[in-house]
């Protein structure tokens, strides 16, 4: 940028305005890349919840058959959920710690609310039954769940 005007001021403002027009290009490009990222790895671990079948609330107080052999997830959409850890003998097993997804606070969604999710992959490993449990307190900062809404439970059959 070439400044022609005699005077220092006017030339010192049009650096500035050009400086801060750069700066607001480059923090809307980082937002934009940011997006991007966050796009890119929410379809990454929707493919990974893609390997198999997922469960979430609405598979809640049903019965699903899983072929030995297959990975599936189970999603439940507050972080505020605490899963039964399995027992060495039961016929699936853990394919890693709880992911736990945390949701972005908006308007809709402030802080305290559990906004957020937990994803845990789990893998068919044998024939059997087991039921996957999780319970929660809170439904929300300051807010108590009923007893409905603190109970998550889902019956597994592992067939051939």
């Amino acid at each position: 940028m070439v400044c022609r005007s005699k005077s220092f001021p006017s030339c010192l403002f049009l650096w500035h305005d050009c400086l801060m027009r750069t700066r607001r290009v480059r923090y809307f490009a980082s937002l934009a890349s940011l997006a991007v990222v966050a796009v890119l790895l929410s379809t990454m671990n929707s493919a990974t919840a893609g390997t198999g079948r997922v469960l979430n609330e609405n598979s809640a107080n049903k019965t699903y058959a899983i072929k030995v052999g297959t990975s599936f997830h189970l999603v439940l959409h507050s972080t505020y959920w605490s899963l039964t850890p399995l027992p060495a003998s039961a016929p699936i097993k853990s394919l890693g710690d709880p992911v736990a997804a945390l949701g972005s606070n908006t308007p809709s969604n402030p802080p305290g609310m559990g906004t957020g999710s937990l994803d845990w992959a789990l893998k068919a490993v044998r024939v059997g039954k087991f039921s996957l449990q999780a319970t929660r307190t809170s439904c929300g900062e300051a807010l108590r769940c009923t007893d409905s809404q603190s109970k998550y439970l889902v019956n597994i059959k592992i067939t051939k």
